[in-house]
């Protein structure tokens, strides 16, 4: 495996894993992070209020960059749901989710449903 593919694959145990200071590790070593896996990274640092507000800011940033047709609407939503996630937890995870699936960004939706549901429960 060459030392990007390793270190993908330490990035996706960290997000599978929920330790965003491993996953923030490797992906410093990663020439590129999909846009859902930077999403998750930003989802792991929900709980760091100043760092998760930085990390949500850049993932919109860079959903305009790499998303044809985003509107303003578009980036307003997510930013209103991307700032409830911390203070309304579950319910406004489900809101990004079905937001996102709307978008047509499904794997994105995948990860915040991925990383938002509590270990262990069914999904």
């Amino acid at each position: 495996m060459t030392s990007q593919g390793h270190a993908y694959a330490q990035f996706q145990r960290a997000l599978k894993t929920r330790n965003a200071f491993l996953a923030m590790e490797a992906a410093r070593e990663l020439k590129h992070v999909p846009l859902e896996d930077a999403l998750g990274l930003c989802l792991l640092l929900r709980a760091e209020r100043p760092r998760y507000q930085r990390a949500a800011a850049k993932w919109l940033a860079r959903y305009y960059a790499e998303v044809e047709g985003v509107t303003l609407t578009d980036i307003r939503d997510l930013a209103d749901l991307l700032g409830a996630l911390p203070v309304h937890g579950g319910e406004a995870a489900a809101d990004l989710a079905a937001h996102l699936e709307a978008l047509a960004l499904h794997r994105c939706a995948n990860r915040v449903r991925e990383l938002t549901t509590e270990p262990g429960s069914a999904a």
